[in-house]
This record gives C-alpha cells, structure tokens and sequence, in this order.
C-alpha cells in the first residue's frame, strides 16, 4: 500500500464512499456478530453521503487512485469534534490508514476533546481507538435507544 492522502469528500466520490461504507460496516459486524451491518443509517446510500459531505467536515482516504474508506465528523462545540464515522475497506484493514486519518483529522481541526462512538461488540474497533489514544467513557448516554459505547480523547 501507498501512503495514505486523507483528501476532502467530493460528490463524485459518493458512490465508492457508500461501496467501501458497506463493506467495512457489514465485514465488522459479520465478525463480530453474524449479521450485516444493516443497523447503520445511510452505510450504503451514495444519496446518504452526499448529504453529509453537505452538512459536515467528509473526507475520504485514497490508496494510488482508490478510496479505501472514509471519515466524517460532527463539531460539537468550538472545543469539541466527534468522528461520526469512520472506516477502511476490509482488504485496506490493518495498515495504517485509519490511524493516518485520525491523526490528519485532529491536526486539521482544532478541538480539546475528541470523541466517538462504537458498538460495545466491536472489541476490534475498541482496541483500534483505544491505540490512537480514545479511552472508554461507558455507554453513551445520549444515544438511549442504541446502547454504544463512547470513546473520549483530550489533546489539551
């Protein structure tokens, strides 16, 4: 694999954005459960990205000329980012494009706190966060209906 570019979402981009969604989504929870990840809005509606890249910071990650995942964030408050969403095409898993996306991100945009979310299941994800720094802050409890686990990170 090249080095990862982390590059700003087009709308071009929203068909692949919504392939590799998919695939990442439905690869994690089929290991981790036995079912697709059909629990996750928007995962393969290329429509669903579109709107995102509307509304919020999208990016995507880019081997050569391929995306291989994507990373969409939320700001909270001026102190606060949270990573909305984050994946990697399965065969793209495990060597470093997640973590260079985390890191592009949170040089990119300023924030003291950081968070995310996952479910309590998905103890690769957990241990994924968990070495870029995320510590584990219980379920979220802004989420009541979707128990998920929130994951918190300080830079200052």
């Amino acid at each position: 694999m090249n080095p990862v570019r982390i590059l700003p979402a087009t709308l071009d981009d929203a068909e692949e954005l919504a392939r590799t969604c998919k695939l990442a989504f439905d690869e994690d929870s089929y290991r981790e459960t036995g079912q697709s990840g059909e629990g996750n809005p928007g995962i393969d509606s290329p429509e669903y990205q579109r709107l995102r890249m509307s509304l919020y910071p999208y990016y995507k990650m880019v081997d050569g000329d391929r995306i291989i995942g994507g990373v969409i964030l939320k700001r909270r408050s001026p102190e606060h980012m949270e990573i909305d969403r984050i994946w990697v095409d399965p065969t793209y898993k495990g060597k470093g494009a997640g973590s260079a996306a985390i890191m592009f991100v949170e040089e990119k945009h300023s924030a003291a706190r950081w968070t995310v979310n996952t479910p309590p299941w998905a103890k690769r994800n957990i241990r994924f966060y968990e070495r870029n720094g995320y510590r584990s802050q219980g379920i979220d409890p802004s989420i009541p209906q979707y128990p998920l686990l929130l994951l918190e990170k300080w830079l200052r």
